[in-house]
């Protein structure tokens, strides 16, 4: 059972840090991520290292577009009568 523990803690660590060049040797040849099914025929470590380059990468450019405005400058919404809201 050991195995399987250091297995799963090798696959959290890869998607923590985006190591994945010794994926091989921890995921099994037949590994199949269920969410990739309709975007690739891949299996075993390449569709691993492909699920997380691709969550590592959607992460990334969301927490970057998330901070990327200037404090104070997010979009503001408006109620009828809010006459300090029209001059910001």
């Amino acid at each position: 059972m050991s195995e399987a523990i250091d297995a799963v803690r090798q696959m959290f660590q890869a998607f923590a840090t985006g190591k994945i060049a010794d994926a091989q040797e921890y995921i099994h040849p037949e590994y199949i991520n269920p969410a990739t099914l309709e975007r690739s025929e891949k299996r075993g470590p390449e569709n691993f290292t492909d699920s997380i380059d691709w969550l590592r990468n959607v992460l990334f450019r969301t927490s970057l577009r998330g901070n990327s405005l200037p404090r104070g400058r997010g979009v503001r919404h408006r109620t009828p009568g809010d006459e300090r809201a029209a001059h910001r």
